[in-house]
């Protein structure tokens, strides 16, 4: 006897591209997030509230909004873009603080030169 698999959603190239896409965006940005906040953890001083904030940011503020706002737009496709969303809203935030401090890592000598 043979068992046939049914699927509620039959996939389809949009489907995948839906799936793939934010995966894909979200493991860079994730990756260019981790590097930034290794930078503020690993480098300098007195960065452990920065770090704590980023830290915070990325797992409950950006991944949590996006669930629950971009899914009232783009329905079911928002659930799938909330991943890259929140990921890109860390990275954003990650940049920012980066600028923001860069005279922390600069050397005496470049900082002159600015």
């Amino acid at each position: 006897m043979e068992a046939q698999m049914k699927l509620e959603h039959e996939i389809d190239f949009h489907r995948l591209i839906l799936f793939a896409l934010p995966t894909f965006f979200s493991s860079i940005f994730a990756n260019l997030y981790t590097t930034v906040d290794g930078i503020f953890v690993a480098q300098w001083v007195n960065t452990d509230a920065l770090s704590a904030i980023l830290s915070f940011c990325r797992t409950m503020v950006f991944m949590v909004i996006p669930v629950l706002v971009l899914p009232r737009f783009f329905e079911m496709d928002g659930v799938w873009m909330a991943l890259a969303a929140g990921e890109i809203l860390s990275v954003a935030m990650s940049i920012f603080y980066f600028i923001k401090y860069r005279a922390m890592w600069q050397t005496p000598k470049a900082a002159a030169a600015s």
